[in-house]
C-alpha cells in the first residue's frame, strides 16, 4: 500500500459501513459529502445516493477486498479492489475493480469506479 495506514483504515471502515453493511444513510456525512457524485466507467456521473438505490435492485450485497491504495497530497485517492457482488438469486461474482476519488474535509466528493458490470447486470 502506498498510503498511510490511517487512510487504509478509513477506507476499510467506509466499505464496511456503506456498501458491505448496506448503511448508506449512516455513511452520509461521515464518509460521503451530501453532493457526492459517482461515475461507473463511461456512464454519466450521478448522485451517489441515487446510484446506491439503483445498485440495490441489481445486487443484495457487496464485499470489497482492498489490494492497493495510493493517496495524493491533493485529496486524490486511487484504490485497486476485488469486488464481490451477492446477487438476489443467491449467486455471487467477484470482479477486479478500481476506484479513483476526490476527498475534501475527510469526505468523498467524487468517485469514479471501474468494474465490468456485465456479469451482474440482468
Amino acid at each position: 500500500m502506498n498510503a498511510p495506514p490511517e487512510t487504509v483504515a478509513w477506507l476499510q471502515r467506509y466499505y464496511a459501513t456503506l456498501l458491505d453493511g448496506g448503511r448508506v444513510r449512516e455513511a452520509l456525512g461521515e464518509f460521503i459529502a451530501r453532493d457526492c457524485t459517482i461515475r461507473f466507467a463511461n456512464r454519466a456521473p450521478v448522485d451517489f445516493v441515487t446510484e446506491a438505490r439503483r445498485m440495490a435492485t441489481v445486487v443484495k450485497g457487496v464485499r470489497h477486498e482492498i489490494l492497493t491504495v495510493i493517496e495524493g497530497n491533493d485529496g486524490t485517492l486511487a484504490c485497486e479492489l476485488n469486488v464481490t457482488y451477492f446477487k438476489h438469486d443467491g449467486s455471487e461474482v467477484t470482479l477486479p475493480g478500481a476506484l479513483f476519488a476526490r476527498i475534501e474535509d475527510g469526505r468523498f466528493v467524487e468517485q469514479r469506479a471501474y468494474v465490468d458490470p456485465a456479469p451482474i447486470t440482468p
